[in-house]
């Protein structure tokens, strides 16, 4: 778990600059010590080294995050279609101030569902879900 953990880290301190140190140092304890625990977590493996990884709840995609330097090579595509293998719809949300993630939900497939403000970061959260066809 270190390695996503590792992988975590780096993405929301490049894309999630906008969430306070406070709230980010507690998703951190939550994220290792609970939600990757309670979770369907999978990685992609390229050149014997993890470089993403997904972590579902069902139909739940919670986190999909890459290494930063893993960025459009195509990884986080294919961990989204490994999961894109259920009978059931994928849901998801974005920070929607993270345009790359809101971006990359909707360039494959994933239609807008609402945006809310999120309580415990009082940042807005776009929620998306992926039909099945």
């Amino acid at each position: 778990m270190l390695h996503v953990m590792a992988i975590w880290a780096a993405y929301v301190q490049k894309h999630h600059a906008f969430l306070s140190d406070v709230f980010m140092a507690e998703t951190r304890k939550f994220m290792s010590s609970t939600y990757l625990q309670a979770s369907d977590v999978r990685v992609y493996v390229h050149n014997k080294q993890i470089v993403g990884f997904v972590a579902m709840v069902k139909t739940y995609v919670g986190v999909l995050f890459v290494g930063c330097e893993y960025e459009g090579k195509g990884f986080a595509k294919a961990l989204l279609e490994e999961v894109n293998v259920l009978e059931e719809e994928l849901v998801t949300s974005a920070y929607s101030e993270n345009k790359d993630g809101c971006s990359f939900y909707e360039r494959h497939g994933f239609a807008f569902v609402k945006k809310e403000i999120q309580d415990i970061s009082g940042e807005y959260l776009t929620y998306y879900r992926l039909p099945k066809s």
